[in-house]
């Protein structure tokens, strides 16, 4: 699976789960492959707020399967 669709999955699963504005400008500030794992951690930004997913492919599936919110 190409890292631009689960990055794209990523950001419209964050704006579901955080009931983000469309528009939220979410800029990426980390993202990290997990070989073992075959999962996709980003880390994204949004003035003070940091939003952290983490995104799991086995094969043709892909699922989000962890989110963190924090503020600095």
């Amino acid at each position: 699976m190409k890292r631009s669709v689960l990055l794209d999955l990523a950001r419209r699963e964050l704006i579901e789960e955080f009931d983000l504005p469309e528009d939220e400008p979410l800029d990426i500030r980390e993202q990290e492959y997990e070989p073992g794992e075959s999962a996709w951690r980003f880390v994204f930004e949004s003035g003070a707020d940091v939003y952290e997913v983490l995104v799991v492919a086995k094969g043709s599936r892909v699922a989000v399967v962890n989110y963190n919110h924090t503020r600095e």
